[in-house]
């Protein structure tokens, strides 16, 4: 789990290995009640993670093209 919290801390994002521990045990009770539920979250998943990892891309264009 730091390896989480590693990466969401350097997109700027400061979450609790605690919370993130949670988070995964919940995920993980309501797929195996709502097995459904797995094709939302993962698309919830991947949508969260492009947006997250356009944000730093276009934060890095942006450094670099103002250093330049």
């Amino acid at each position: 789990m730091s390896d989480i919290a590693e990466n969401l801390n350097r997109l700027g994002l400061k979450v609790p290995e605690l919370f993130l521990a949670v988070l995964a045990i919940v995920f993980g009770v309501l797929i195996i009640v709502f097995p459904f539920l797995i094709a939302w979250f993962i698309g919830l998943f991947l949508i969260i993670m492009g947006v997250l990892l356009l944000i730093r891309y276009m934060e890095r264009e942006l450094k670099s093209s103002s250093s330049s």
